[in-house]
């Protein structure tokens, strides 16, 4: 993936990549799943897309998404794996 799309959350809503690291966790989007990792030199957490779609997702095509838009879950590598149907990542 291009370094280019590191996503840092500086929201209200950090304390979800937080949590997500503090539990070896990666987040789940609509099309994509980031890892979470802590920058100590910028002392903020920030995630990083380890594995996006291959597709657009279109559910009337019969291209379902990862999970609903706007929503997220943090899932283990197991259950990632399970939900994309390759054996890709470990957990963390």
């Amino acid at each position: 993936m291009d370094a280019r799309r590191i996503r840092v959350d500086t929201s209200k809503t950090s304390h979800n990549i937080e949590k997500a690291y503090n539990n070896k966790k990666y987040i789940v989007t609509y099309d994509k799943v980031y890892q979470p990792h802590y920058s100590q030199a910028q002392g903020q957490f920030y995630m990083f897309p380890v594995y996006e779609l291959p597709y657009k997702p279109n559910v009337k095509q019969g291209n379902l998404p990862l999970i609903g838009r706007g929503r997220f879950v943090h899932y283990t590598g197991d259950q990632v794996n399970k939900l994309i149907r390759i054996d890709l990542l470990n957990n963390l």
